[in-house]
């Protein structure tokens, strides 16, 4: 008989004899020998586990619980413990997330934890931690009576002193990351020193896990004292090798969390030397509105640091001549918040981007939106002497007197009369403006580049991430 004939046949088995499984297997356990009974729960947990309904399955847990009680002082009774605690993950694998939490009221978890540091066998002790897991993994019940019985503390006191074992520390990660979804375990997280191991879980263990973890490190990494703590202890680089190996979900949270986390003094330029920049123009590029929110956010962080500005700039320039005008719009953005930040060296003139924005506007076709943040960027980049004079070398004078007096949109006329004024009042540009445009237009705008000027518009705008960064609560 092939295995879809033999599944089939045991199917049809369970359902017709439910009653007379569910009374062997009582009798067995109440009456049977040792390896009688050893042998009928391990035939439970890996043939009848996955065909039985969850009300008979309920019916076995009492009976699997009771074999825990006691510690193991014999090898029947480690046996038969093992076969217990193996079938109820089996269970709990097999079935939903209300037979996990009915294991967990059960006293199940209150026993396993026990159990743990008593056994001295290491296969015993993997299958006991394995059962935990799978028990946290399904939801918020379970988690919460572990932590309460100081499942936390125990993980960590396994994590510090364990030696060799790959996939028990693999497991405790996965536990550690499950409970720190918890909020009363994130602040006994933080006192008991468990930052390292949270971050560590990042890279250890199924997605899923490591997900949670980029998350709580989000979550713990709100207040700045946590970001720099987390930083100092390798959570950027860890959070950028989760962003290249996941899928975009994973991308989203894991961009999230650096985010956050580089949104220190201390963080911005070793964020930026261990590969940020190129994580959130991955996501500036994509078709997530969430992605780019995220990127933008960051960017106006990163962007303070110069050596991030220009790698930011060359990242951007390459949006605005590959990307759509949507793209576009969020680039022009992003270049705003590196020209206000007034760095020592030329970014802008440096990174191309000049001749490209100028060609944008004089392209009819771009799309209203994308036409009026470039344009109300080429206006800004006026305000500095080094950019005024590339752009009016390249003949970007007539170009915003056109659009002046025949651009549709009132927003981009107001955005070019405001570069005109900046030029109009630069010795070297005066004629030219005065030849190009009647100049009563720019009166227009005179109170607001004075209202500009007189309000330090630089100081404030550079420092505008300490309000505007924001943590994404849809994420976590």
């Amino acid at each position: 008989m092939d295995e879809s004939g033999e599944s089939s046949s045991i199917r049809e088995k369970c359902e017709t004899d439910l009653e007379q499984l569910l009374i062997l297997y009582r009798l067995l356990m109440s009456n049977g020998t040792d390896s009688e009974r050893v042998k009928a729960t391990f035939k439970l947990a890996k043939v009848y586990c996955r065909y039985l309904p969850g009300d008979v399955l309920s019916c076995v847990i009492p009976i699997l619980v009771e074999c825990l009680r006691s510690d193991p002082l014999t090898d029947s009774q480690k046996a038969l413990q093992i076969a217990a605690v193996y079938c109820l993950k089996c269970i709990v694998s097999h079935c939903d997330v209300r037979l996990a939490d009915e294991i967990g009221r059960s006293g199940a978890i209150e026993h396993m934890l026990r159990l743990i540091p008593v056994v001295s066998d290491d296969t015993f002790r993997l299958i006991l931690v394995k059962c935990l897991l799978v028990l946290v993994s399904l939801g918020d019940e379970c988690r919460v009576i572990l932590a309460r019985i100081g499942g936390l503390s125990e993980v960590i006191g396994m994590l510090i002193s364990i030696r060799s074992d790959v996939r028990l520390e693999q497991y405790l990660l996965e536990i550690l990351s499950a409970l720190a979804m918890l909020k009363e375990v994130r602040k006994e997280l933080v006192r008991a020193g468990g930052l390292s191991h949270l971050i560590r879980a990042t890279s250890r263990g199924t997605m899923a896990s490591r997900v949670r973890a980029s998350q709580v490190i989000g979550l713990l990494g709100v207040p700045k004292s946590m970001r720099r703590a987390f930083a100092k202890r390798g959570a950027i680089p860890a959070l950028i090798k989760l962003f290249h190996t996941g899928d975009m979900e994973t991308k989203l949270v894991a961009a999230n969390s650096l985010g956050l986390i580089s949104a220190h003094t201390e963080s911005i330029r070793p964020a930026g030397r261990a590969g940020a920049v190129d994580v959130f123009a991955e996501l500036l590029a994509g078709t997530e509105a969430q992605g780019r929110d995220i990127a933008e956010d960051a960017f106006c962080v990163l962007a303070v640091a110069e050596q991030n500005a220009i790698d930011i700039a060359d990242h951007m320039v390459k949006l605005l001549r590959e990307g759509d005008d949507e793209t576009r719009a969020v680039a022009a953005d992003v270049l705003w918040d590196i020209v206000i930040y007034r760095h020592r060296a030329p970014v802008m003139l440096n990174s191309g981007a000049i001749p490209i924005l100028v060609q944008l506007l004089r392209d009819r076709g771009v799309q209203p939106e994308a036409r009026e943040r470039v344009c109300a960027l080429v206006s800004r980049m006026c305000y500095e002497k080094r950019d005024r004079d590339a752009i009016a070398d390249i003949g970007a004078i007539p170009l915003l007197a056109d659009i002046v007096d025949h651009d549709e949109s009132e927003d981009v006329k107001e955005c070019a009369l405001e570069g005109l004024l900046c030029l109009y009042e630069d010795p070297d540009y005066h004629d030219k403006v005065s030849a190009a445009i009647d100049v009563t237009k720019l009166r227009h705008v005179e109170d607001l580049l004075a209202e500009i000027r007189k309000s330090d518009e630089l100081m404030h705008r550079s420092s505008r991430w300490v309000h505007r960064y924001r943590w994404d609560p849809d994420l976590i």
